[in-house]
Protein backbone atom coordinates (compact mmCIF):
# COMPACT_ATOMS: atom_id res chain seq x y z
CA UNK A 1 0.00 0.00 0.00
CA UNK A 2 1.47 3.40 -0.49
CA UNK A 3 0.27 5.11 2.40
CA UNK A 4 2.06 5.26 5.34
CA UNK A 5 2.57 6.65 8.77
CA UNK A 6 5.52 9.03 9.19
CA UNK A 7 7.88 10.23 11.72
CA UNK A 8 8.62 13.83 11.11
CA UNK A 9 7.04 15.90 13.41
CA UNK A 10 9.68 17.88 15.55
CA UNK A 11 8.70 19.09 18.73
CA UNK A 12 10.44 21.65 20.88
CA UNK A 13 9.22 22.25 24.42
CA UNK A 14 10.71 24.69 27.02
CA UNK A 15 8.67 26.48 29.87
CA UNK A 16 6.31 28.44 27.26
CA UNK A 17 5.05 25.21 26.05
CA UNK A 18 5.33 22.89 23.01
CA UNK A 19 5.92 23.79 19.37
CA UNK A 20 5.40 21.25 16.49
CA UNK A 21 6.73 21.54 13.29
CA UNK A 22 6.12 19.38 9.91
CA UNK A 23 8.23 20.83 7.15
CA UNK A 24 10.72 19.88 4.08
CA UNK A 25 10.75 16.60 2.56
CA UNK A 26 7.78 15.26 4.81
CA UNK A 27 5.26 17.58 2.81
CA UNK A 28 6.03 16.25 -0.92
CA UNK A 29 3.08 17.91 -2.50
CA UNK A 30 1.91 21.55 -2.64
CA UNK A 31 -0.30 22.58 0.01
CA UNK A 32 -3.53 24.59 -1.54
CA UNK A 33 -5.66 23.83 1.41
CA UNK A 34 -5.52 23.24 5.39
CA UNK A 35 -8.82 22.40 7.39
CA UNK A 36 -9.35 20.69 10.58
CA UNK A 37 -12.04 18.08 12.31
CA UNK A 38 -13.46 18.80 16.31
CA UNK A 39 -16.31 18.16 17.80
CA UNK A 40 -17.11 14.09 17.00
CA UNK A 41 -17.49 11.14 19.05
CA UNK A 42 -16.46 7.81 19.84
CA UNK A 43 -19.78 6.68 18.45
CA UNK A 44 -19.08 8.39 14.84
CA UNK A 45 -17.23 7.70 12.00
CA UNK A 46 -15.95 9.68 9.55
CA UNK A 47 -14.60 9.69 5.80
CA UNK A 48 -16.40 6.98 4.20
CA UNK A 49 -14.74 7.88 0.87
CA UNK A 50 -11.93 8.10 -1.16
CA UNK A 51 -10.29 10.55 -3.45
CA UNK A 52 -9.65 10.15 -7.19
CA UNK A 53 -6.36 12.99 -7.40
CA UNK A 54 -6.05 14.48 -3.85
CA UNK A 55 -3.31 14.08 -1.51
CA UNK A 56 -3.49 14.45 2.17
CA UNK A 57 -1.49 14.52 5.74
CA UNK A 58 -3.52 13.94 8.68
CA UNK A 59 -1.75 15.42 11.79
CA UNK A 60 -3.78 14.91 15.48
CA UNK A 61 -3.30 17.77 17.48
CA UNK A 62 -5.56 16.62 20.64
CA UNK A 63 -6.29 13.29 21.64
CA UNK A 64 -6.35 10.00 18.98
CA UNK A 65 -7.99 8.17 15.89
CA UNK A 66 -7.90 5.15 14.19
CA UNK A 67 -8.33 5.32 10.47
CA UNK A 68 -8.64 2.39 8.37
CA UNK A 69 -7.35 2.59 4.70
CA UNK A 70 -8.21 0.27 2.23
CA UNK A 71 -6.79 -0.08 -1.58
CA UNK A 72 -9.82 -2.38 -2.22
CA UNK A 73 -7.81 -5.58 -1.88
CA UNK A 74 -6.43 -4.83 1.78
CA UNK A 75 -7.04 -2.64 4.35
CA UNK A 76 -4.71 -1.65 6.95
CA UNK A 77 -6.09 0.24 10.34
CA UNK A 78 -3.38 2.58 11.94
CA UNK A 79 -3.80 4.51 15.24
CA UNK A 80 -3.18 7.93 15.50
CA UNK A 81 -2.62 10.36 18.92
CA UNK A 82 -1.37 14.12 19.77
CA UNK A 83 1.86 14.83 20.91
CA UNK A 84 3.81 12.00 18.77
CA UNK A 85 5.59 12.78 16.14
CA UNK A 86 4.06 10.45 13.71
CA UNK A 87 1.83 11.76 10.62
CA UNK A 88 -0.12 9.75 8.29
CA UNK A 89 -0.10 10.43 4.28
CA UNK A 90 -2.49 9.53 2.57
CA UNK A 91 -2.45 9.15 -1.08
CA UNK A 92 -5.12 9.13 -3.95
CA UNK A 93 -6.71 6.05 -4.33
CA UNK A 94 -7.59 4.90 -1.11
CA UNK A 95 -10.80 4.13 1.18
CA UNK A 96 -10.72 5.97 4.33
CA UNK A 97 -12.56 5.35 7.61
CA UNK A 98 -11.76 7.41 11.07
CA UNK A 99 -13.39 5.90 13.90
CA UNK A 100 -12.68 5.62 17.67
CA UNK A 101 -12.30 9.19 17.79
CA UNK A 102 -11.65 10.24 21.36
CA UNK A 103 -13.68 13.00 23.36
CA UNK A 104 -12.03 16.56 22.14
CA UNK A 105 -10.10 15.14 19.21
CA UNK A 106 -8.52 17.71 16.82
CA UNK A 107 -7.05 16.52 13.53
CA UNK A 108 -5.22 19.09 10.98
CA UNK A 109 -5.37 17.73 6.96
CA UNK A 110 -3.23 19.52 4.66
CA UNK A 111 -4.52 18.91 1.48
CA UNK A 112 -3.06 19.04 -1.87
CA UNK A 113 -6.27 20.62 -3.78
CA UNK A 114 -8.82 22.81 -2.75
CA UNK A 115 -11.82 21.29 -2.27
CA UNK A 116 -13.64 19.41 -5.26
CA UNK A 117 -16.81 17.42 -5.14
CA UNK A 118 -15.58 15.46 -8.44
CA UNK A 119 -12.89 14.26 -7.01
CA UNK A 120 -14.65 12.23 -3.98
CA UNK A 121 -15.96 8.70 -4.67
CA UNK A 122 -19.00 8.27 -1.92
CA UNK A 123 -19.55 4.73 -2.88
CA UNK A 124 -18.27 1.95 -1.99
CA UNK A 125 -18.99 0.28 -5.10
CA UNK A 126 -18.31 2.69 -6.97
CA UNK A 127 -14.79 2.78 -5.95
CA UNK A 128 -13.85 -0.64 -6.66
CA UNK A 129 -14.89 -0.47 -9.97
CA UNK A 130 -13.29 3.08 -10.68
CA UNK A 131 -9.91 1.23 -8.59
CA UNK A 132 -10.14 -2.00 -11.35
CA UNK A 133 -10.38 0.21 -14.18
CA UNK A 134 -7.36 2.12 -12.93
CA UNK A 135 -5.50 -0.80 -13.06
CA UNK A 136 -6.05 -2.58 -15.94
CA UNK A 137 -4.57 0.64 -17.79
Amino acid sequence: MSESVRNGIQHFINSTGRLGVLEGENIDFPVKRVYWITETSAESTRGNHAHRELHQILIVLVGSLEISLSDGLETKTHFLEAHSNEFLRIFPGYWRVLKDISPNCVTLVLASEAYDESDYIRDWDEFLTWKRSKNEN
